[in-house]
Parts: structure tokens; sequence; C-alpha cells
């Protein structure tokens, strides 16, 4: 099977493949569930088998990770004004409550002074983890983080994450599954670690308007 498609992208141009990877890294940051990281492991394996040009393939998903971003990042306040319209509507207190004080003006003032401060670290970090990079573009445009430095962190978060992702595809190389397996265990890890932070602070909320 693996033989079947690797002569059936020997055979591809690889312009498409390009083409799908700018595509694939452009919706990871649109579509958190979207498998980009994926994509990014099995292109290292490609580079092993040579159907793939290391810097081609880094440049596209470059690329398309950033113009994923940006869109986040310029529809930040469309999406906040869509969170307080929601928010209108909502009629369980406690969710109304834990919205309020995601939204609220306050939280808006205290975000920005921790972006300003602490908004490049925020952009890189994010990156090593699929369920918050995809908040952090928006969180940046609703704070109005320098456009410059929103894209200069994000480019050095790729080139630290995919590069370890592609990484790992090449040098596995027909094992290349295996890092999707420690892939998943990490994903699982943050993920819980970010559940429990996320538990605590509807807690805290409940208990502060209890």
């Amino acid at each position: 099977m693996v033989e079947d498609l690797l002569n059936f992208l020997s055979a591809l141009n690889p312009f498409w493949i390009y083409v799908f990877l700018i595509i694939s890294t452009f919706i990871e940051n649109v579509f958190p569930p979207w498998p980009g990281d994926t994509f990014i492991v099995f292109s290292g394996f490609l580079f092993y088998y040579k159907i793939l040009d290391p810097f081609w393939t880094f440049f596209v998903t470059t690329i398309g990770n950033i113009l994923g971003a940006y869109l986040m990042y310029f529809l930040g306040e469309k999406i906040l004004q869509f969170a307080h319209k929601f928010h209108q509507k909502v009629r369980i207190q406690v969710l109304k409550n834990l919205l309020e004080s995601l939204i609220s003006e306050e939280q808006k003032q205290k975000t920005e002074i921790l972006f300003r401060k602490w908004g490049f670290w925020f952009v890189v970090f994010s990156r090593f983890s699929a369920g918050i990079r995809y908040f952090v573009s928006i969180i940046a445009g609703i704070t109005r983080m320098n456009i410059f430095v929103f894209t200069f962190a994000f480019f050095i978060a790729i080139v630290i994450w995919n590069g370890i992702l592609f990484w790992a595809g090449y040098i596995l190389a027909d094992h290349w599954k295996k890092a999707l397996e420690w892939l998943k265990i990490y994903n699982y890890t943050i993920g819980l670690f970010i559940l429990l932070l996320l538990i605590f602070f509807i807690y805290y909320i409940y208990k502060k308007n209890k």
C-alpha cells in the first residue's frame, strides 16, 4: 500500500502536492480539527524519498500558516462582536457569566496589557498546542498586537514546530506513523492540562458570582 502511494506521488507533479500543503496549513489555522500536523509529518516522509523538496515544502507550509493566521487575526473584532451578540441570547446563567468574564471590556483591557508585555511569547508557544494556537491569532487581532511582531513571532514558532515534525517524518521514514502516535500522546497531555485549567476557571467564575 505504501509502495503504491509512493508510486502515485512520484508520478504526480509536485506542484499539486505543494498546492495541497498550502491549502492544508491555511485550513489548519481556520478550522482546528483539520489534521495539519499529520500532513507536515508525512511531508518529512516524502523528503526521505526525494518526492518533495525541503525548501519549497517549508516555504509553502509557512505561507499557508501565515495566511490562515492573518485571516483569524483580522477577523478578531468580528468574532468578538459575534460573541457579544451570542452572550445576549444565552439563558444559562453560569455560561452567561463565564462568557461575560471573557468578553467584558475590563477583560479586554487586561488582555491588551498582557499582550503588550508577553504577546510575542504567547504567539510563539501557542504553536506547540493545537488547542490554543487557533485562539491566540484571534486574541492578537482583538488586542491589536503589532502585525509585524505577530508575524515574526508566528514565523519563529512555525520554524521550530514544523521543523520538529518534518525532521520526525524524515528520520523515521517508513515508520513515520510512529511520530503521529507520539504527537497524539503529546496533544492529549496538553489538551488535558488545558481542560483542567478551563474547569478551574469555570469554578472560579461560579464561586465569584455565587
